[in-house]
């Protein structure tokens, strides 16, 4: 029987569907007798079904810019500190 704490931890692969029939089984089998752990399901789906729906931010041209110094000079640094 998997624990409280083996269901937390496989809760992404089982949410996403990436896992075995028998261990989506074993999951299944231990939330129907888990209350806390199908509490706990339903606001983890809650939580990204909410953070789905937040529009992305707004990237003006002076920020973008920004960004792509900022990460043209890191990989530029970086290859300066190989040997």
């Amino acid at each position: 029987m998997l624990s409280c704490k083996d269901i937390t931890d496989l809760l992404t692969e089982y949410l996403e569907g990436e896992m075995s029939l028998g261990d989506r089984m074993r999951i299944r089998m231990h939330l129907a007798m888990c209350g806390h752990c199908r509490t706990y399901v339903t606001q983890l789906k809650l939580t990204v079904d909410s953070c789905g729906r937040i529009p992305p931010p707004e990237v003006t041209e002076d920020l973008r810019e920004d960004l792509l110094a900022t990460f043209r000079n890191w990989k530029a640094e970086g290859a300066d500190s190989t040997p």
